[in-house]
């Protein structure tokens, strides 16, 4: 009796990097340059997952491989299976998501033409990464109380300033000041921490950090 042939689909990895520069919701695209499907082009932070590696030990790796970024948190985003998302093959990608702090993403040294775009300028990227993109923006937003992404976007200490400015940016709207202080403390999220903080012609402004590693 002749056996029946198996015939798999090439799993890979890609990641969407979310960091606030200049009070803008950036994400890092890389070069993509796969002729004669993608010429001059941007993509994701990605590539196939190695035999002898898990889809965490992948993603790892293609981000510093082809970012030069040391990535400390991610989070699994979702699969994308769709038939013809790669024109070379049948490839189903695991997205992931991860979150850099504004002092992380400017002292980082960016390598192999990786750059942060902001979200609301994106070119059409390579594959179906605009799609993906797309996922993780509103999952961002959608968990962004419930997750330990706004704590990977401020620095380890911050003032309410600073940590309405995150939401904000994120959320795509200006929240009322007195608002959004009285929700974040009826949450009992937050802590004082030692010390203050100067801005411009500004008095100090008091310290927090987050109490938990989940916000939620």
């Amino acid at each position: 009796m002749r056996k029946p042939e198996l015939k798999f689909a090439i799993i890979a990895t890609d990641s969407v990097i979310f960091t606030i520069l200049n009070e803008k919701l950036k994400i890092l695209l890389v070069p993509v340059n796969i002729p004669p499907y993608f010429h001059d082009m941007q993509g994701l932070p990605g590539g196939l997952i190695a035999p002898d590696e898990t889809a965490e030990d992948s993603v790892f790796r293609h981000i510093r491989n082809k970012t030069g970024l040391d990535i400390g948190y991610i989070e699994q985003l979702s699969t994308f299976s769709a038939i013809n998302r790669d024109p070379r093959g049948r490839v189903v990608s695991v997205a992931y998501t991860a979150c850099l702090s504004e002092e992380q993403a400017t002292k980082s040294i960016l390598k192999d033409g990786a750059v942060w775009v902001d979200v609301r300028s994106l070119p059409k990227l390579a594959y179906d990464h605009n799609e993906i993109v797309n996922k993780a923006l509103e999952n961002l937003r959608a968990k962004i109380w419930h997750t330990k992404f706004v704590q990977s976007l401020l620095p380890s200490k911050f003032t309410l300033h600073e940590i309405q400015s995150v939401f904000d940016v994120i959320l795509g709207v200006g929240s009322d000041k007195r608002n959004f202080r009285t929700k974040v403390f009826n949450l009992d999220i937050l802590k004082k921490v030692p010390g203050k903080k100067m801005k411009g012609a500004h008095r100090p402004a008091e310290l927090y950090s987050f109490k938990a590693s989940k916000v939620l």
